[in-house]
């Protein structure tokens, strides 16, 4: 009887995997997964194992861009303690590799995590909303963006709040919508603002700790002629934004026509307010430029011709943060 016992006993432990990938095991992850991240999904199928992979097939959220299928290499028994597992997310419009370690609520990459996102307006607005460094809104994109995390850490549930990480975003092109922010730029510039516009970024490098997002420089073309840049950084935990708008040279000598300035120079334009409502801090930006434009001038005629670049170096004291050349479009 004891030997009965223990051999049923056995098989029904060899076979719980198989169990709960088609009893119950589906309303538990679902359950799991709504503590970590927030938001309960429905899973299609199930597929465990002792020793692993667990599989988690048609994943569907309430936002179905983010549907997709979920495979984590790591033992059963593992997901529930401290545990080394590797993660693999799969979507129509997201692709994501993950290896790190699971303990006590806190996931700690063990290599870089790498995220292909084929952007929509849908996907920008939600996972841009909060460090967006030119307050863009885009539509589509030419290629999947590329997210990469060197380093990093965050609890559960997840949040850019808890979120401690270094890394790189390559939005490469996208098409983006004029929004009022964007559409002052161009006006700033003397561009002529469209409903939509192209717009070429370069790499831009973060990091990211105890709720701020601390930017390097990204430059951008936008509308396939006027180039900016930006840098700064956002506090995400009481919406609040400390960035700058640069202008280039080239782009101050296009725009108005200033000739006599070092090509490596650009005018800080300070932004300030929420990531909501962002707002460019004009009026002294508009003096430097035109007291540059007089200088320019006067210096056609042979007086003060080193005006600009003097006024420049008495006004500015930001510090300017190295641009990453050649720039995308420079290669086409």
């Amino acid at each position: 009887m004891r030997k009965w016992l223990f051999g049923l006993s056995l098989l029904l432990l060899l076979s719980l995997p198989t169990l709960l990938s088609y009893i119950g095991g589906g309303a538990i992850c679902e359950q799991m997964i709504a503590s970590k991240v927030g938001m309960r999904p429905t899973i299609q199928s199930l597929r465990f194992s002792w020793h692993g992979p667990q599989k988690l097939q048609g994943i569907h959220w309430n936002d179905p861009e983010m549907d997709g299928h979920l495979t984590i290499h790591a033992p059963l028994w593992k997901l529930f303690q401290s545990a080394p597992f590797e993660f693999i997310f799969s979507s129509n419009h997201i692709q994501t590799h993950m290896r790190g370690v699971w303990s006590h609520g806190t996931v700690t990459l063990q290599e870089p995590l790498t995220a292909h996102i084929q952007l929509t307006a849908k996907l920008c607005k939600e996972w841009l909303k909060d460090a967006n460094p030119l307050f863009f809104s885009a539509i589509d994109a030419k290629s999947p963006i590329t997210l990469q995390l060197q380093e990093g850490s965050f609890s559960l549930p997840f949040s850019l709040k808890n979120l401690q990480a270094k890394g790189t975003l390559d939005m490469g092109q996208v098409e983006c919508r004029s929004g009022k922010y964007l559409t002052a730029v161009i006006h700033l510039l003397k561009g002529t603002p469209t409903s939509t516009f192209h717009a070429w970024f370069s790499p831009l490098s973060f990091h990211l700790q105890d709720g701020v997002v601390h930017t390097g420089r990204v430059d951008a073309l936008l509308a396939d002629s006027i180039h900016v840049c930006s840098w700064g950084h956002i506090d995400i935990a009481n919406d609040q934004i400390h960035m700058f708008l640069g202008i280039p040279a080239a782009t101050l000598k296009k725009s108005f026509g200033i000739r006599h300035l070092p090509k490596n120079l650009v005018l800080p334009i300070p932004i300030r307010g929420s990531t909501r409502h962002p707002e460019m801090i004009k009026n002294p930006t508009l003096a430097k430029i035109a007291a540059l434009v007089s200088g320019d001038q006067i210096s056609k005629h042979g007086f003060l011709g080193q005006l600009p670049e003097l006024f420049l170096e008495m006004q500015s004291k930001e510090s300017i943060p190295e641009p990453m050349r050649p720039y995308p479009w420079e290669h086409s």
